[in-house]
């Protein structure tokens, strides 16, 4: 009998913590505790934190991160609703592709063809849920579509979740009001920081800047509707990483750590993302937000989705994708809500095995390999030379399980 390959251990306050990531489990034991040899041993064998054959291990290893893939009760999608956008962000990443683009908006009849493929889909897997994130552009430009998506969806044998993601400065009560009427009750905001960088970074067409707006709407409706949840998304970048515990504090002065979920990532640029300066800072700044008694959305600590038939992005105009980042690239379009047929890029992308390398990481079970754009962002092949985050990964992992 020995420890699996795939265990994480670290320890924190006496206590022994150990991570499974084929499992996705975890175990805590007392520090000054011996494992008793019965009934602790049993235990952590059958929850596959000890093995009794180690050989078997990667057999088991490619089961797991098959299943997770290919079997879930869930099928998701991301809906573009518009290439258009009521701000003037001089860094949007959307600029050279989606936004790029004549502006559109999917109309009344789109809407009704992009609910008929989701549900088709859906009864094709035989799951049992659907989830929807609503974005754009600025999806708020187009609430129209919004409501025709969630009226066809919402009256389905499907439990339907649907989430908006949004700059936040057309969220009104008024419109909260509407869509939550429609059982809309999930957004996500990005803040680049406290008012003057992220006025500097995410201001409207005339330059006035966002921030008051955007901090004043979500002050409006926690008043009016608790039911509400906010993420509040922070991207790290060299910029804003030192401003980011001030805009922290300014949150929870206003007491935002009661009512919002805090997500901090590191921005998905071309160059030296995966830099240890920087995810240390990313790890370090988490670390502030749950001592300042915020919520964390632990969002890295999962696989990529793209190789999964449960995942899917919709553009305007009906092309599909499998990665949010490369919606209106059309050399990585894998197919169209108005065919039957894939194109060649989904077999391409759903047969991307990025973990195979992998299988001697006590991670693997978790990231799947890793991010394959970020591998094509940064190495300009996403079936080698990955970009591997396994020690950031650890960092999070600790933060979310000592905590």
């Amino acid at each position: 009998m020995q420890w699996s390959k795939y265990n994480s251990f670290w320890i924190k306050d006496d206590c022994l913590y150990i991570y499974n990531s084929i499992h996705n489990k975890l175990a805590i034991i007392d520090n000054t505790t011996t494992i008793n040899e019965n009934s602790d041993i049993n235990e952590l064998t059958e929850q596959g934190f000890l093995v009794d054959n180690p050989a078997l291990e990667n057999d088991l290893a490619h089961q797991s991160i098959r299943q997770k893939l290919h079997t879930s009760d869930e099928f998701s999608c991301w809906i573009f609703i518009t290439n258009d956008c009521n701000l003037a962000c001089p860094y949007c990443f959307e600029k050279d592709t989606f936004l790029n683009k004549e502006i559109k908006y999917l109309d009344e009849e789109s809407c009704i063809q992009v609910v008929s493929w989701i549900l088709n889909k859906a009864r094709e897997k035989n799951v049992q849920k659907i989830h929807i994130s609503i974005t754009g552009g600025e999806p708020l430009l187009n609430q129209h579509a919004i409501t025709t998506i969630a009226q066809h969806l919402l009256d389905t044998e499907f439990e339907v979740s649907i989430n908006i993601i949004t700059n936040g400065v057309l969220l009104t009560q008024n419109v909260m009001e509407k869509l939550f009427n429609l059982g809309i009750s999930s957004y996500q905001i990005t803040l680049d920081g406290t008012s003057r960088l992220h006025d500097a970074r995410r201001f409207f067409k005339d330059g006035k800047g966002t921030f008051s707006v955007i901090i004043q709407n979500i002050i409006n409706i926690l008043r009016l509707n608790t039911d509400i949840q906010f993420v509040i998304r922070i991207n790290i970048d060299k910029q804003n990483c030192e401003e980011t515990d001030n805009l922290l504090l300014f949150l929870k002065k206003i007491h935002f750590e009661k009512s919002v979920i805090i997500c901090i990532n590191d921005t998905i640029t071309q160059g030296p993302c995966n830099s240890s300066s920087m995810l240390e800072k990313n790890t370090e700044l988490i670390a502030k937000a749950i001592d300042y008694g915020f919520k964390i959305a632990f969002g890295e600590l999962n696989n990529c989705w793209m190789m999964s038939e449960f995942w899917y992005m919709i553009d305007v105009d009906g092309s599909l994708y499998k990665c949010p980042s490369l919606v209106g690239d059309k050399k990585y379009q894998v197919g169209s809500i108005f065919s039957d047929d894939m194109l060649p890029q989904h077999q391409q992308q759903t047969a991307l095995k990025p973990w195979e390398d992998c299988m001697n990481c006590e991670l693997v079970g978790l990231c799947s390999g890793g991010c394959p754009y970020r591998s094509l962002l940064n190495k300009g092949d996403w079936n080698t030379n990955k970009v591997c985050r396994k020690n950031y990964l650890k960092s999070l992992l600790e933060l979310k399980y000592s905590n």
